[in-house]
């Protein structure tokens, strides 16, 4: 079965000269099998935490028994301050993380 990879998910605000401000969320969803598709949707916002979950979709026809780790990225424009946490859920799994600020 799939689950949070919880060590690898990092969140954080581009706030580099000339950057868009954009709040950037990676992390990975390890998987059993090869065919796995798998995206971070926004789930909703609570204060000034996002909230965000993973859509996995399991793979059709063949596959190989290798385990994997699926990269996972979102992306939205957001001011510093606006987000002080990113919480990532799959299924009964969470992760909180963090909002850096990189200058």
């Amino acid at each position: 079965m799939p689950h949070l990879v919880k060590q690898s998910f990092h969140a954080w605000i581009d706030d580099m000269p000339g950057a868009k401000h954009m709040l950037i969320v990676t992390g990975e969803l390890q998987v059993p099998t090869t065919g796995w598709k798998a995206e971070l949707k926004r789930k909703g916002q609570q204060q000034k935490v996002l909230l965000l979950e993973v859509d996995a979709q399991p793979p059709s026809g063949h596959t190989g028994p290798i385990i994997m780790n699926l990269p996972l990225r979102y992306e939205e424009p957001a001011e510093p301050g606006q987000f002080t946490q990113v919480t990532v859920t799959y299924e009964t799994e969470s992760v909180t993380v963090d909002v850096i600020v990189v200058h």
